[in-house]
């Protein structure tokens, strides 16, 4: 999964002369930005919702789920999630995640893995409830990147499946600026309980600033399968 996304800079200039990029380095910077973003909000949205599901069970239910000894109530408003070496930090307002005007606020989140996609320090996210099944996601980092994803979830017995669209900026560690979006429909998705993956199928478009200037750009295309197409301007 991404790093931290420095890791994928899409500087375009060095000095007064411009260096050219080749796709493979726009190509990792488009799986950099997805992976993140995309993928990081849809793994967080899926872990809130197993926290949500875990707060409404009994004590003896919750001794025999997997979070048990993970998530904690330090009050009526606030839960404490530990990963590892570092907590996350919940406040749910008293609602249930479920509940329609429901608004979560998460600090310090990382995946079960680590911190997979960004450093957890950096990581502030908002989430609502807009209706029932459908939930707008508001992700904010240290260095002022943003992200937006409404997420609409379905679910049965088996696993989750729904659609939603995302948008974004990031700003990379030289001061370029890349502004992204799902292209076309709205990305759909398919998660396994049992497995904890998700099969997401969607276009990612990548527009990369330097002030004002638009630079280069780059599209992500992904399948059910897991197959990725890319474009870009080079």
């Amino acid at each position: 999964m991404a790093a931290a996304l420095s890791v994928f800079s899409c500087k375009v200039e060095d000095g007064y002369y411009y260096r050219q990029l080749d796709s493979d380095r726009l190509e990792k910077y488009a799986e950099g930005i997805y992976l993140s973003y995309v993928c990081g909000e849809l793994d967080m949205m899926m872990r809130l919702l197993d926290i949500d599901h875990f707060i409404s069970l009994s004590p003896e239910e919750q001794r025999e789920s997997p979070l048990a000894g993970k998530v904690f109530h330090e009050d009526g408003n606030t839960l404490v999630v530990e990963q590892g070496f570092s907590e996350a930090r919940i406040s749910t307002g008293g609602k249930r995640l479920l509940e329609t005007g429901a608004g979560w606020t998460v600090e310090n989140f990382c995946s079960d893995m680590g911190c997979s996609y960004l450093q957890s320090s950096l990581l502030y996210a908002e989430v609502a409830c807009k209706e029932e099944g459908v939930w707008e996601i508001l992700m904010r980092t240290a260095d002022s990147s943003e992200c937006v994803m409404e997420i609409t979830v379905t679910s049965d017995d088996v696993g989750r499946t729904g659609k939603f669209t995302v948008s974004g900026h990031e700003t990379s560690s030289d001061g370029y600026r890349s502004v992204f979006s799902n292209t076309g429909d709205a990305f759909s998705y398919s998660n396994s309980i049992i497995s904890g993956s998700s099969d997401i199928a969607g276009t990612l478009s990548i527009d990369i600033y330097s002030g004002d200037l638009l630079k280069d750009w780059c599209m992500i295309t992904c399948d059910e399968s897991g197959r990725v197409w890319y474009r870009t301007s080079r």
